[in-house]
């Protein structure tokens, strides 16, 4: 199993983004980051907190206001309005609870996709 997160941030600056995809990475937990301030991130080892995910980005930027939240367990029920066939992609494939997570990477436009 593996916990999902939404968390909700300010706007970043790029090099903080890029420090937390970073850190995302290393600890190989899956993300979606297509909205501005809106990340998606799975757990694979069903480990980490709400807190602990606020922890990760407080310590990249300590005065960032964010809200972390746990979705509970089952497939989320979820809507959205996309500008590219490929923006809902990474939701459809990995974030159901069935579904194995896929951890994402930036594309060149700094949108984060799904590796292939």
């Amino acid at each position: 199993m593996a916990k999902r997160f939404v968390l909700a941030t300010q706007t970043l600056p790029e090099s903080i983004e890029v420090g937390f995809i970073t850190e995302l990475r290393k600890k190989k937990f899956g993300w979606w980051h297509r909205l501005p301030g809106v990340w998606l991130v799975i757990d694979r080892t069903d480990t980490l907190t709400a807190q602990d995910l606020r922890d990760l980005l407080k310590k990249l930027s300590p005065s960032t206001l964010c809200l972390s939240m746990e979705i509970p367990k089952g497939n989320a029920n979820w809507s959205g309005l996309k500008i590219d066939d490929d923006m809902f992609s990474w939701l459809k494939s990995d974030w159901n609870e069935n579904q194995p997570a896929v951890p994402a990477q930036p594309s060149k436009e700094g949108e984060d996709l799904p590796v292939a």
